[in-house]
């Protein structure tokens, strides 16, 4: 497994355009021809990919949105390929007609797909006590500057009836210090308060320990598109960086119900 150098995502900023593909940036890619036959196709894009990628796990392989193309999935990339295997090319594909990244379409429903199988003990949740009408979820690092910055606005997101429910996301990766110190969060007896803590930038218990999620939440955010932190997902499946309470509302479609803080 290979990790990808992440950064702060910049207000507004979508984690995406972080940083360029890593090793599979390739405008096009010549694998050989060969025939396809009718039910083959599946196996045959796989023995090809896998054979020139040999240190990538595949972990599924299904049809695009255009017929004449294949999507194969890794835990944090897509690769488009032909029907006949023969060219692939990593990147997001475009309907021009309409304007619209069908790449990102997918995502966003991956993302739909994946945080609704989260259970309430995987992740911390800051929720207003009368009950909320948005929920959001956030991949974030507690070294990251736009987190705590973020972190900041979460009594003000509350106050508008919007939930927020953290996942982790060190950026350095699974085994960083970041990472060690998260997982002393998700083993604290107040997570909630731990969280706040580090976010402040003061020590966390770092003896706390147990059987945690860290590691699983950095792989699925790997494989929803997670590229920098803060990472905000509606429940939409759209994905944003640092947002402050009226640019959330305003990509949630709602107005301010609370006076500024």
């Amino acid at each position: 497994m290979f990790y990808l150098k992440h950064q702060d995502t910049a207000p507004g900023g979508r984690p995406g355009a972080l940083c360029r593909r890593a090793y599979l940036g390739l405008a096009l890619v010549f694998m050989g021809a060969a025939p396809v036959f009718a039910g083959e196709t599946e196996d045959r894009i796989r023995a090809r990919i896998e054979n020139f990628l040999p240190n990538m796990k595949v972990l599924e392989i299904q049809p695009s949105r255009y017929p004449e193309l294949y999507k194969v999935l890794f835990a944090n990339e897509t690769l488009y390929v032909t029907r006949d295997g023969r060219y692939a090319f990593s990147g997001d594909m475009w309907d021009l007609e309409k304007r619209s990244n069908l790449s990102e379409l997918d995502r966003q429903g991956s993302r739909v797909d994946a945080l609704s199988r989260l259970i309430p003990e995987e992740y911390i949740e800051f929720a207003p006590e009368s009950g909320y009408q948005n929920v959001v979820h956030v991949f974030t690092d507690v070294d990251c500057g736009y987190c705590r910055k973020l972190h900041q606005h979460v009594q003000e997101f509350n106050n508008e009836g919007i939930a927020v429910r953290y996942l982790a996301y060190p950026r350095n990766g699974p085994d960083s210090v970041t990472a060690k110190t998260m997982e002393s969060i998700w083993c604290a007896a107040d997570r909630r308060n731990a969280m706040t803590q580090a976010k402040q930038g003061l020590s966390v218990d770092e003896t706390a320990a147990c059987e945690n999620p860290v590691r699983e939440q950095f792989t699925l955010g790997q494989a929803i598109g997670v590229r920098g932190t803060p990472a905000v997902i509606l429940e939409d499946g759209r994905s944003f960086g640092y947002l402050t309470p009226e640019q959330l509302l305003n990509q949630l479609g709602r107005p301010r119900q609370q006076a500024a803080q």
